[in-house]
């Protein structure tokens, strides 16, 4: 814990070094980061019992150490809090996977490409587990939500992305389904109609085709949910004001 007193004597200390100044942004956020954590494990009562206390080290991990937007900012502090950065981070991350929705289905012969396969499922799997850890972290463990609009814009992009993401792995693991799927838009379709709970009975998953069915279908549920949580929260300001 680096002493408040400090930080401001080395701002004052090397205020014309760009180098130093970066530095000590970043102990300023470090920080407050950890005042938030602190204030965090004092509003969910960690102390009592081990459930919380698991929830919340699952998200100091997950949002502290395994955030590619969390890294950013630390190389990056003055990015730190920037609502527009967070935005260009998930558009970004939808371009990301709709460039590779377009690229096999341009080229599905790819799929046969076991490292490049492998790389594809690495980094979508992430960002499926990015986006789940974030909703878990603004709407299941603090409830902080400044903007319900804003929110809701930016779930229905998560969404959107969740679509991507599912569509890109059902098409890459074409086998574990019965008949496989032979075509990105076929996975397309096919992924739209679990996650939205509409079902389709022509094609049924094999071996750990079910996980990933299953996976498709509570993530979709958990969408849906949310989304209707955050409509009626921005209602209920609304009714309030």
């Amino acid at each position: 814990m680096i002493p408040y007193a400090f930080v401001v004597y080395n701002v004052d200390m090397d205020v014309n070094t760009p180098k130093t100044a970066k530095n000590v942004l970043r102990m300023e956020h470090e920080l407050e980061r950890q005042r938030e954590r602190s204030i965090l494990k004092k509003e969910l009562g960690t102390e009592q019992g081990w459930l919380l206390g698991l929830a919340e080290r699952f998200d100091y991990i997950s949002s502290e150490r395994l955030s590619l937007l969390n890294w950013i900012t630390r190389w990056k502090p003055e990015w730190y809090g920037n609502v527009s950065v967070v935005e260009s981070y998930i558009v970004g991350w939808f371009f990301v996977e709709l460039i590779a929705f377009i690229v096999l289905g341009v080229f599905p012969h790819i799929k046969l490409q076991t490292p490049v396969v492998t790389l594809i499922l690495v980094i979508m799997t992430y960002r499926w587990y990015n986006i789940i850890v974030d909703w878990f972290h603004r709407h299941i463990l603090t409830g902080r939500i400044t903007s319900p609009v804003r929110t809701l814009l930016l779930i229905f992009i998560n969404f959107a992305e969740m679509i991507l993401i599912f569509a890109i792995v059902n098409f890459l693991e074409a086998s574990l389904f019965v008949p496989s799927l032979f075509s990105i838009m076929n996975s397309l379709d096919y992924t739209i109609r679990i996650m939205t709970t509409l079902g389709w009975d022509i094609y049924q998953p094999v071996k750990f085709g079910y996980v990933l069915f299953y996976v498709q279908v509570f993530t979709g549920i958990g969408t849906i949910v949310i989304i209707l949580g955050s409509v009626m929260s921005y209602f209920t300001k609304d009714s309030k004001d």
